[in-house]
């Protein structure tokens, strides 16, 4: 009786502490919201390109992006390499929710009216986000659910969601 006792008491312990484990915290939230956030931009975007005929990849604005964004996060203390390795996968997983999002548009001959404008509202938009990215990547995690759960507003995009957040930490 005692035995069975401390072996659910055990079970119990473990079980709450995996559970606070996968609590998200105040650090783990802002990251989340600040990826989801860059990639919630990507499908105005999409309706930019495909309405102008642009690839979706663009590799000159990708090496400026990546340039700065590097530089951003270097000084506020995060690890070139890091740096290198969190807006390639933020890329990456833009241009999937694009190629998707353009593809099925082109499928179906859709048309797209009155994009935002790439120049002027799109990119200040996502130069905002990449800010708020490196400010809540220094020093933040995901939880292992937050990694593998996108936001309602990006649900069509599942693995997109899991490209962007590869490459942070899990906090358990």
């Amino acid at each position: 009786m005692v035995r069975s006792a401390a072996v659910a008491t055990l079970f119990f312990a473990a079980s709450c502490a995996n559970r606070a484990a996968e609590t998200p915290g105040a650090a783990s939230n802002a990251l989340y919201d600040a990826v989801a956030a860059r990639l919630a931009i990507m499908p105005d975007v999409a309706r930019w390109k495909y309405a102008n005929d642009r690839p979706v990849e663009d590799l000159a604005r990708e090496e400026a992006v990546t340039a700065a964004f590097v530089m951003r996060a270097v000084e506020a203390g995060l690890d070139r390499t890091d740096a290198e390795r969190i807006i390639s996968a933020q890329m990456d997983a833009a241009k999937r929710v694009q190629a998707a999002l353009i593809a099925d548009w082109s499928r179906d001959g859709a048309v797209v009216a009155d994009p935002p404008d790439l120049v002027a509202a799109l990119r200040p938009r996502i130069d905002a986000a990449n800010d708020q990215l490196v400010a809540a990547a220094v020093g933040g995690c995901l939880t292992a659910t937050q990694r593998s759960r996108p936001p309602s507003q990006l649900a069509a995009f599942p693995a997109a969601w899991r490209a962007a957040a590869a490459p942070f930490e899990a906090c358990n």
